[in-house]
């Protein structure tokens, strides 16, 4: 473990999450094992004009929303809410993300992802402590979704060297 890790725990998991790569890969390291995704109620989201111009899209173009808690075991790590665009995914992905547990950052791996952190901040006074909203791209730069994520204490886990 480094000293910024003993020093500051939650700057040194924030860079990580920013860093650019995978959060699911970052999350599954720091627990220890397998990271799932599990379906949080349906809701009706109304997809406004910053999204839309986050994601590079047009108005008539769909856009979809996933809100899910990312799971290790039974401990909760995190809550998402993300908003993407099928037409930019494979239809094995998009199937992937409409059933059974796959988190997104899994579901995508072939595309070889890479992330744009446009928020990072630490939370007070609730059971979250870190809030980090980012644009998640495709290997050629483009668009694939925008999340909006909260983590839990646990999500610290241990830094597995």
């Amino acid at each position: 473990m480094t000293p910024e890790h003993v020093h500051d725990p939650l700057g040194a998991f924030a860079r990580e999450l920013s860093s650019g790569g995978i959060v699911t890969q970052v999350l599954e390291r720091r627990a220890g094992g397998r990271v799932r995704a599990e379906a949080v109620g349906s809701t009706s989201v109304t997809v406004d004009a910053a999204i839309r111009d986050l994601l590079g899209c047009a108005a008539n173009d769909v856009v979809a929303h996933r809100a899910t808690r990312l799971m290790h075991g039974e401990v909760e790590l995190s809550d998402a809410d993300l908003w993407y665009l099928p037409s930019r995914l494979t239809p094995e992905i998009n199937h992937a993300l409409t059933v059974g547990d796959t988190p997104f950052g899994r579901a995508i791996q072939s595309l070889a992802p890479t992330r744009r952190t446009l928020l990072c901040e630490r939370l007070w006074g609730g059971s979250f402590i870190l809030r980090v909203r980012a644009v998640v791209l495709d290997g050629e730069g483009r668009a694939l979704a925008l999340v909006d994520e909260r983590y839990l204490p646990v999500a610290l886990g241990r830094v597995q060297t």
